[in-house]
């Protein structure tokens, strides 16, 4: 909780501070620093706690959290502005996860369908060709290793940003 500001109130956008759990057993959750908008509030005999829609990486998620669980980042941001930033970025993590995944499912699929291989086969070939590539990498990375450090990092930070933490 942001005491200088306030308590939060609906609308309102705040990031999670501690993880707050959403399966019934507590191994799934919302990782601290995840944004999300308060959607109401509940005064209790004990605790206050309030009702959010968090961004959960593939579109939102609502959850019940303490008051000592989130911090206010900002007054009046709305759910509506939420809702269309958390679609944008959504899209955006899938356009990305495609783009790096695409082309290796495409792969299996041409070798299983056209090319009649079999399961065995297509993990042999995935493996020597992880392999090759990580060879060839290392000697790029020897003969060039500014733009090797480059490239393993865009492709890093893709990847974290189409499949989270």
């Amino acid at each position: 909780m942001s005491w200088p500001l306030g308590t939060p109130r609906p609308g309102d956008l705040v990031t999670v501070t501690e993880r707050i759990s959403t399966g019934l057993f507590g191994g799934a959750g919302i990782a601290p620093g995840t944004s999300a908008v308060v959607i109401s509030c509940e005064n209790g005999f004990f605790a206050q706690r309030v009702n959010l829609r968090a961004d959960n990486g593939i579109g939102t998620v609502d959850v019940t959290a303490k008051l000592n669980q989130v911090r206010l980042s900002r007054r009046g941001y709305g759910l509506e502005r939420f809702e269309r930033r958390t679609g944008r970025l959504t899209a955006m993590r899938l356009g990305v996860a495609a783009a790096l995944i695409g082309p290796l499912v495409i792969y299996c699929i041409r070798f299983l369908v056209f090319e009649h291989g079999t399961v065995p086969q297509l993990i042999s070939n995935l493996t020597i060709g992880a392999v090759t590539q990580t060879v060839e990498l290392a000697a790029y990375a020897l003969e060039q290793p500014v733009r090797a450090l480059l490239f393993v990092g865009c492709g890093w930070l893709l990847w974290r940003f189409a499949f989270g933490r």
